[in-house]
């Protein structure tokens, strides 16, 4: 899988929380750019692509009867999700993956409209009607169905737009995110580094950097409620991409870049990227004993 870093300066003079950055700072934009480059792929590493199927319903003449009649055939929506943990269960290990709750129930918040695919006005917040199918996949180009991994949804928070999904019979090792998830009040603020990593339109994996806008952007997209504001790039497929808060903390040898999960990217509101809070989805890892927090 090819996998695409973009690195660039993260704005030293900038005042950073000392709880993120243990009160350390970088010598130059280089050494930390360096870093970065260095560190961050293995934290990539756990981000991963998640194909939904939803059924369409479309009328057609049956070639077998001549008759108009109802078909139905699935239509396949790509996002991103993050593996945060691994269970043992019937003496094999399974995996705990994060992602948005409209990337694990899409015909929640979209349908199918002929040949396009519409906004719901009326989302639903509860489990899908038809239970939909998920699965772990390389990316959209991925036709060769015997490498999917099948995903089952164990928990959903629709307020954070946020949910779990299990994997079922995992057939090879997945990397699974080591960092701290969360964070305090007063942890962050306007001006934090970040970084993300999806895949935009399913395609391969990119990571991103950029910086927090704003800590309390309020809107009314879905269940109103305050989100983090970031200058990330976000396209269809990126729902759900984790969204890290980028520290240093000094050792030994090399300094250790620290990358705490903050919250998933899940919407824009006009040209704003918003993401979704770690405070908005702390109780669904907190309902499932087995979730990492």
């Amino acid at each position: 899988m090819r996998t695409t870093l973009l690195v660039a300066s993260l704005l030293v003079g900038l005042s950073f929380p000392a709880r993120i950055l243990n009160g350390q700072k970088p010598a130059d934009n280089g050494e930390l750019d360096r870093l970065v480059a260095r560190q961050f792929p293995r934290v990539a590493a756990s981000v991963v692509c998640i194909r939904t199927l939803i059924q369409r319903e479309f009328s057609g003449v049956d070639p077998n009867t001549g008759r108009m009649t109802t078909f139905k055939a699935p239509v396949a929506l790509h996002g991103t999700g993050i593996v945060i943990d691994s269970i043992r269960e019937n003496g094999r290990t399974e995996y705990i993956i994060l992602t948005n709750h409209h990337v694990a129930d899409p015909s929640n918040y979209f349908e199918i409209d002929g040949r396009f695919l519409r906004e719901r006005k009326d989302n639903h917040r509860n489990a899908p009607l038809l239970r939909e199918a998920s699965y772990l996949v390389d990316t959209s180009e991925d036709d060769y169905e015997a490498d999917d991994i099948l995903l089952v949804e164990i928990g959903r928070n629709a307020a954070g737009d946020a949910a779990l999904l299990k994997t079922v019979g995992a057939h090879r090792p997945l990397a699974v995110f080591a960092g701290v998830i969360g964070f305090e009040d007063g942890d962050l603020a306007a001006g934090t580094p970040v970084m993300t990593a999806g895949f935009p339109i399913g395609w391969h994996r990119v990571t991103g950097r950029g910086q927090l806008t704003t800590v309390d952007y309020y809107h009314e997209l879905g269940i109103p409620h305050h989100d983090f504001a970031v200058d990330l790039p976000l396209r269809p497929g990126q729902s759900g991409s984790p969204v890290f808060a980028v520290g240093l903390r000094p050792g030994d040898g090399e300094p250790e870049v620290v990358f705490t999960l903050i919250g998933l990217l899940h919407a824009r509101d006009g040209g704003t990227p918003l993401v979704v809070p770690y405070p908005l989805w702390k109780e669904l890892l907190d309902a499932v004993p087995d979730a990492a927090h």
